[in-house]
């Protein structure tokens, strides 16, 4: 999973774009989130156990929410949902660069 990958997430305000610089260290993982729509943040509590997968992301644009991120990896593929704050639960897909 150690790269760059490629995420869309649906949101209430439509369908955001990031990417993701991800590493991993045992069952830990670790990294980066960027999109010019949601700003820049730190990927945190970041778990991987077998093919699932999650870690959270304290985002600042367009306003502050913490996303909380479950979903399961295979190959190059990633999917699962995304929990944003009391706006719900919407659903992830990411590729690998």
């Amino acid at each position: 999973m150690d790269g760059t990958w490629n995420i869309e997430m649906e949101s209430p305000l439509g369908r955001k774009e990031a990417s993701l610089d991800i590493a991993i260290q045992g069952d830990a993982l670790t990294g980066m989130m960027r999109s010019d729509d949601l700003g820049e943040a730190e990927m945190e509590n970041g778990r991987v156990d077998g093919n699932a997968v999650s870690w959270t992301a304290d985002i600042t644009k367009p306003m502050p929410v913490a996303l909380e991120f479950d979903g399961t990896a295979t190959g190059d593929t990633m999917s699962g949902d995304v929990k944003m704050g009391v706006f719900g639960v919407f659903p992830f897909t990411a590729t690998k660069v």
